[in-house]
């Protein structure tokens, strides 16, 4: 793969694509938000970046690499970094995100299929379009509620974080009696 392709084999390296993004159609990929303010890609050079979205769209370490010109090791290497983890992290979570809102835009379509099976004459067919639409519901609603829980917690372990304070006696170098 030359240094011009991007990390879908098909656009720019300096404009990496995830298929499913919004305003694109299956099978068309959609270029990636620029980072937001103080995001962990902004600590990042632009390979290290290229290496992180990459991994943070699946790619193995072999194919990260390979993107960015360089080999799986080094990819593994760099995991070792927490900040550069971090940005792998967040690259995931954009990826997820992105992924979930082009399912969630298809919804309506494939619900109102399934409500139409429903009203099928066959009572097998009926049968499981019901199924379906109890059992998607129903994964539909955890993911809603973990992901309102992720988001409390990061919000706790941020407030928390603030407002810690080193205990000065902890600090204090103790002699021996």
């Amino acid at each position: 793969m030359s240094s011009q392709t991007g990390i879908d084999g098909n656009g720019p390296a300096n404009k990496p694509a995830v298929p499913g993004d919004s305003g694109s159609s299956p099978g068309q990929a959609a270029e990636i938000p620029p980072a937001d303010e103080n995001e962990p890609l902004d600590d990042l050079g632009e390979r290290d970046r290229l290496i992180a979205t990459a991994l943070g769209r699946g790619l193995t370490h072999d194919k990260a690499g390979e993107v960015a010109g360089v080999s799986a090791k080094t990819v593994q290497r760099k995991l070792a970094d927490p900040v550069f983890l971090s940005a792998v992290a967040t690259e995931r979570r954009r990826a997820f995100e992105q992924i979930y809102g082009a399912l969630s835009r298809a919804t309506g379509e494939a619900t109102r299929t399934l409500v139409e099976v429903m009203r099928s004459e066959r009572p097998t067919d009926r049968l499981r379009a019901a199924e379906a639409v109890l059992n998607i519901a129903s994964r539909y609603h955890r993911q809603i509620v973990e992901h309102d829980l992720a988001d409390r917690v990061e919000r706790l372990e941020a407030v928390q974080a603030a407002t810690e304070q080193p205990d000065a006696h902890r600090l204090t170098a103790r002699s021996p009696s």
